[in-house]
């Protein structure tokens, strides 16, 4: 019955109500995947919107470069396989390989649905690096086999080997099985050689599967921080990683692939002797995390070999002069960059006058007086560093006391409005909160390319 404010929801044709939730239902659809610019659009626009994600095109190609350097002299012995859990772009793993000039052999993916959206876009050799044991799961990566890509999965349990069996067989296809072995990292892999050794034989008696190697990563290594330890932690992975080699070789079961290695030590793995190829993830873009690392002389490493490719680009959204936290608030936090592995780095301010005075980082070392303080669910904070010798000679030459500071903190803080880009502390989750990067040269957005592999995992 109608009411006096209106129809009843009795009243509204079934018809009308569907159309009304389908209508909601796209609605919603292109609210949640905006796309945050288009090709010729400048980051600077005030059309671009943010939070954005944006591959710094450049710096893209400056690292699949040094890529190609680092492995130069392992050529014809050990391949890179990069991992592209760390940026969940079909596009980009596309150019990743197309920049190689050889060097790299096929990707690693972490989950089912990113070997699926790597497929789909064109990357036929997968390495899913993670253990599989949903039926579903391993029926589809059994579909992505029979399709005619080379796919192939880890195993550390006998009845993962037999799981995987089963889905290749019903699939008609076959699936590549590699052991891992546990190296350190104290998570997934089998504790012992013999182990190993037993998995891989039970694996080449399966119907519908090959035993094709073993994969020894440490993952806790590559970001302990002091180089020679470091170094030290993967001479003990590549000792095992010899001693697997070994104890298959004398069962009769060659072993053709050793892999593992990440961004902060494939060097090392590279190196050894014992790996036939690595799996740098990040560094096509370089998080923040990993330049935290130190080098042989003892020194952060930096951007002195990869550059910081991944960034955030964001707005500032407020802004204050005055004592005791001259500070600027920006449009993005936790909904769009993880923190997990601390705050992002400042690279540099994009537009107004703020330009002049921070602009200098787009062309040099120079880092403005400016350092992140913050960072909440929708917010970062960047604070005027008072203890920046360039700051406190501009207070004195101004005078000294609070109005001095405001007036440097004027001058040097960006403006409302301003765009800033940042390098989040690690890729992997930043990536995987947004459904779209802009590939950028300079400040020209030249693509816009899907992250059509996000997902928690399904």
């Amino acid at each position: 019955m109608a009411s006096a404010a209106g129809t009843s929801e009795a009243a509204v044709p079934k018809d009308l109500s569907r159309a009304g939730e389908q209508a909601e239902t796209a609605f919603m659809r292109a609210v949640l995947r905006r796309v945050p610019a288009v090709s010729g659009a400048r980051l600077s626009d005030e059309g671009t919107e943010t939070p954005a994600l944006v591959f710094d095109a450049d710096a893209v190609e400056h690292n699949c470069a040094r890529l190609r350097e680092v492995m130069t002299p392992f050529e014809g012995a050990v391949s890179a396989r990069p991992h592209v859990k760390s940026h969940k772009c079909p596009a980009l793993a596309r150019r990743q390989l197309e920049l190689s000039g050889g060097t790299c052999k096929g990707i690693c993916a972490q989950k089912v649905c990113e070997a699926e959206a790597m497929a789909a876009g064109g990357v036929r050799d997968i390495l899913l690096s993670n253990q599989v044991v949903s039926a579903p799961k391993l029926a589809r990566l059994a579909a992505l086999a029979a399709s005619g890509c080379a796919v192939s999965v880890l195993v550390d349990d006998a009845d993962q080997v037999r799981f995987a069996s089963a889905a290749a067989s019903s699939a008609h296809t076959t699936l590549g099985v590699l052991v891992e072995v546990d190296v350190g990292q104290r998570r997934c892999g089998v504790a012992t050689v013999p182990e190993a050794v037993a998995l891989a034989k039970l694996a080449t008696a399966m119907p519908g599967l090959e035993f094709r190697g073993v994969q020894c990563y440490h993952g806790a290594a590559q970001h302990i921080r002091d180089y020679e330890a470091r170094k030290a932690a993967i001479d003990g992975v590549a000792g095992i990683a010899r001693a697997c080699v070994a104890q298959l070789t004398a069962a009769g079961l060659p072993c053709a692939t050793v892999t593992g290695g990440g961004s902060g030590t494939f060097e090392f793995e590279a190196a050894s002797g014992a790996f036939t190829e690595v799996q740098p993830g990040s560094s096509v873009v370089w998080d923040r995390d990993y330049s935290d690392n130190l080098g042989p002389d003892g020194k952060r490493v930096g951007e002195t070999g990869f550059r910081h490719a991944l960034q955030v680009l964001a707005t500032v959204i407020s802004r204050t002069t005055a004592l005791p936290n001259p500070r600027v608030v920006l449009d993005c936090g936790l909904k769009c960059m993880s923190g997990e592995s601390g705050l992002p780095a400042l690279l540099r301010v994009l537009s107004g006058k703020s330009e002049a005075a921070s602009g200098a980082a787009a062309a040099s070392t120079t880092q403005p007086p400016l350092k992140v303080v913050g960072l909440s669910d929708e917010h970062t904070q960047i604070e005027l560093d008072l203890d920046d010798p360039r700051v406190v000679a501009a207070v004195a030459a101004s005078g000294g006391g609070a109005d001095a500071v405001a007036a440097v903190a004027d001058e040097m803080l960006p403006k409302v409005r301003d765009r800033v880009l940042l390098a989040p502390g690690h890729c992997d989750p930043t990536c995987n909160l947004h459904d779209f990067a802009l590939w950028a040269r300079g400040d020209v957005v030249e693509e816009v390319m899907e992250i059509s592999a996000r997902s928690p995992g399904l």
